[in-house]
């Protein structure tokens, strides 16, 4: 029976929980960006992959999240994630909505250890990344962070403030206007906690930053996207390049175990 199990670290508090199914082993999981596998046809298949490697026990409310967004998202054909998903399903995009509106469970103790933080940057931490679907992360934004403007590849963005104080601006996205313009300021807000944001590329392209304090933010993407336009200042629509979001995270879960 032990080897139906996950070894963790005795000397931290890991969730440890059978293997679903009889994979090889394997030094990296089938989940991990970079080696995607296809989308499961089956709901607990799906699932499974989410609980199938060794986690943090204080990330329980946040895998439990993933599953119950997995669930909600196995309404639509892996086919139509890749178009306007939200338009040809209205009632999975407002049941997806309220899952994150409702979400109040903190941030999985991923902001305690010091070393998820970096002086005046953010960090990224991944939850789930399930290819085709979603990505989920958290994110730790020490005073002064700051994205640059960026749009989000295709993708639809939720992001929901767990704690602490972000500023926010929406700019019109210019797409690929052959003109150099003026980038147009639309939105300039603070974000405190319980507080939203839910955009795609054709309501706006963002910044987010940490200008007075610390905050952790929790992002969904859905699907999940590899490249994204980022421009090099707030002014000059044509002064841009294109990013790679990608598998660039600073923690995995089974890492952090």
């Amino acid at each position: 029976m032990r080897d139906a199990y996950l070894r963790c670290p005795r000397s931290r508090k890991c969730s440890c929980l059978p293997r679903r199914n009889a994979r090889a082993k394997t030094s990296v999981p089938a989940n991990v960006p970079g080696n995607p596998e296809p989308w499961a046809s089956h709901r607990e298949a799906a699932v499974a992959r989410i609980q199938d490697v060794c986690r943090p026990q204080t990330e329980a409310p946040l895998r439990v999240l993933a599953a119950e967004l997995v669930d909600i998202l196995s309404e639509i054909p892996p086919a139509e994630m890749k178009d306007v998903w939200w338009l040809t399903h209205p009632k999975v995009f407002q049941d997806v909505k309220a899952l994150v509106e409702n979400y109040d469970l903190g941030d999985g103790g991923i902001s305690f250890p010091a070393e998820h933080w970096k002086k005046g940057e953010y960090t990224r931490h991944l939850i789930e990344a399930l290819p085709g679907r979603f990505n989920m992360l958290v994110m730790l934004w020490d005073k002064d962070s700051i994205t640059p403007v960026h749009s989000h590849g295709g993708s639809y963005s939720f992001v929901k403030i767990l704690s602490g104080q972000a500023s926010e601006q929406y700019f019109d996205n210019p797409n690929n206007d052959d003109e150099d313009c003026e980038m147009k300021l639309t939105t300039d807000a603070v974000r405190n906690p319980g507080d939203i944001s839910i955009i795609n590329d054709d309501v706006a392209v963002h910044v987010l930053g940490a200008p007075k304090e610390r905050f952790v933010s929790l992002h969904i993407y859905l699907p999940g996207y590899t490249a994204n336009w980022v421009w090099d200042d707030d002014k000059h629509s044509k002064d841009k390049h294109i990013g790679h979001f990608g598998g660039n995270f600073d923690s995995l879960p089974w890492n952090r175990c």
